[in-house]
């Protein structure tokens, strides 16, 4: 536990504290608006840790799903692909994929 976080748990106690103990109007929203204070940097350091890690998920998951199909598109069309002496592209891997792969299919 870090020493920032140690001293806001100890000022949260002691503003607990003040609340339970509270007399009149004044000290009660005095304590409220103190306790209010503190829940909200203790909720704002956890936000930041949580935000940080999704931000780096995020970051590896597009990588992924950019490489992914680079790869395999590569490696299927670097397999079929061959220029014939015509000049023309033909490919028996890339009629499979363009036949096969279909996002929608019909029946």
């Amino acid at each position: 536990m870090t020493d920032a976080k140690k001293l806001i748990d100890a000022e949260y106690e002691k503003s607990m504290k003040e609340l339970s103990e509270a007399m009149t109007d004044e000290e009660t929203n005095r304590a409220l608006k103190k306790v209010e204070l503190l829940h909200k940097q203790m909720m704002s350091e956890a936000d930041a840790k949580n935000g940080r890690t999704e931000r780096i998920f995020k970051t590896v998951y597009d990588w992924a799903a950019l490489l992914i199909p680079l790869g395999v598109s590569s490696f299927w069309m670097g397999a079929g692909m061959r220029f014939e002496e015509t000049g023309s592209f033909t490919s028996r891997a890339f009629s499979w994929v363009a036949n096969n792969m279909r996002l929608f299919r019909k029946g």
